[in-house]
């Protein structure tokens, strides 16, 4: 049997040199981190984190406002230790950077979208990984219900 410590003061992290790396870290801290089913993954969901509402009356665009959430990441591992849970997302910036817009449904059928942040664990970031989170709607099939929420998606609306 094999047991290993995550975190000890001056272990070396996972095949590197000297302290914990950022791996060991967040996986420590991941397994901390509860959001509840109320929050689904908004880190202040009561004081508006990431609170989508209509851009304008009757644009088809909607808004998230400023926030934290926890994307999920659909490979976790919890017995690597480089394996992260979530990762946290920090929406900011502009309005038209915070903006998404849903297509028009010409089918006379209801449709059913999911308004998300979509990560791309696939592209590198750039320095402050700007780049690899988007706000992003998961168009439905007209009646045919909600659709499911993709891969590495936290869910905000539906």
């Amino acid at each position: 049997m094999s047991v290993n410590v995550r975190i000890r003061n001056g272990m070396e992290p996972d095949g590197g040199s000297g302290g914990a790396s950022e791996g060991d870290i967040r996986g420590a801290i991941s397994d901390i981190l509860y959001v509840d089913a109320t929050q689904g993954g908004v880190a202040d969901k009561t004081n508006g984190h990431l609170l989508v509402h209509e851009a304008s009356v009757p644009a088809m665009t909607v808004v998230l406002d400023k926030g934290v959430g926890y994307i999920p990441n659909t490979a976790f591992d919890e017995t690597d230790s480089d394996s992260i849970k979530a990762w946290e997302a920090v929406v900011s910036g502009s309005v038209s950077s915070r903006t998404v817009t849903i297509s028009a449904n010409s089918s006379g059928q209801p449709r059913v979208d999911l308004i998300v942040i979509k990560l791309d664990p696939g592209i590198t970031p750039d320095k402050n990984a700007s780049d690899i989170a988007i706000p992003f709607v998961v168009e439905g099939t007209p009646g045919s219900g909600m659709p499911v929420v993709p891969a590495y998606c936290l869910l905000l609306l539906n």
